[in-house]
Parts: structure tokens; sequence; C-alpha cells
């Protein structure tokens, strides 16, 4: 018996996980709790300058739900402020072809620094319904000048940018002004 009945409910619930859910559990509160270690010491200016197409690998942690979790590569999206504690991404999911992607998804094609040599070829999606700003802590690479450094470029951004536009932006409801919806409160 803990003196905190929450890390009793939080064994319970560990223990009714399947071992795959249970050993990606237990990884991502290992994780966390070093996050939570070096948060008072950690400095985004010793971070390199993250720019728009820049693809960063990070740990979204462990989510519920649809939620986008795990290491992945990510797109930054921002031109960002080297000193800021965070940096908006879109993450990156990968598919053998362009059929597999379902909107909101952006097919970005073959990026080849993101392949590794030796494995198959895996085309790259952008994931916009999971566009999020990130802690900086959560980028394990690049971060340092002398790490290789991945860029989408250009039409790829515009075309993720294109794509984030017709999706989510201007979007207006039907009526002008503050309303209230009926059945919602």
């Amino acid at each position: 018996m803990s003196k905190y009945t929450e890390l009793d409910e939080l064994e319970q619930i560990i223990d009714t996980m399947d071992e795959d859910l249970r050993r990606k559990y237990l990884k991502w509160i290992k994780l966390s709790n070093g996050f939570l270690k070096f948060e008072k010491r950690f400095k985004p200016e010793r971070n390199i300058k993250y720019g728009p197409g820049d693809v960063v690998t990070l740990n979204f942690g462990f989510n519920i739900g649809a939620e986008f979790g795990g290491r992945h590569y990510a797109v930054v999206i921002e031109d960002n402020n080297r000193s800021a504690g965070t940096v908006m991404v879109v993450p990156l999911s990968s598919c053998s072809s362009e059929s597999e992607v379902k909107a909101p998804s952006v097919y970005l094609g073959l990026i080849e620094e993101l392949n590794y040599e030796g494995t198959d070829e895996k085309h790259s999606f952008a994931v916009l319904n999971q566009i999020r700003s990130v802690s900086k802590m959560r980028i394990s690479n690049p971060t340092k000048p002398k790490d290789d450094k991945a860029n989408i470029g250009r039409t790829l951004l515009e075309k993720i940018y294109a794509n984030i536009q017709d999706e989510y932006v201007g979007r207006y409801p039907e009526k002008d002004g503050p309303h209230t919806i009926p059945g919602k409160k």
C-alpha cells in the first residue's frame, strides 16, 4: 500500500494492461520522469534553431484514443525562435503508397533522408489533424549544430500549408457573432 492512493490506482490499471501496452506505458513513464528531472536545467537556446520544413525526431508520448504518440519524425511548420521552449510541428508517418493516405493527411512521397540504408523504402505523409506545439525537450534529433539536419523543401512545405489552409483556416459559422447551439450549454 502506497502513501498515495493515486499510485495504488495506477498500479491496478497497469496490472490490467496487456503485455505490449504495459511495456509501452512503463517505458513512457520512465522517459517522462526523465523529462521532469531535466526540465529545470533545460535551456532551449542550447538547441539549434528550427525553421519551416526542418524534420525532427521526437517522442509524442503515450497518449489516449487516436492521439498521435510514440517516437516519430515531424515537420516544423514555423520559423521558431531559438529561445522558445516549444515548437509547432506536424507529425509524419509512413506508408507504401499514396492510396493508403486518407484526408486530412497529406501525401509527401519518398523523402530519401528519412529512409535507412538497407530497409524497404517508405513514403511519408503529414498527419494534419495532429498538428501541435511540443516542448523542445521532446526532440532527440537534431539538437546540436553537428547533427545531420533534414528539410523537406519549399514545395512539400507549401503543400502542407495549402492543405492546412483548405482544411482548417477560414471556415466560419453560418451566424455572425455569439450564439447558442440548441441542446448545448
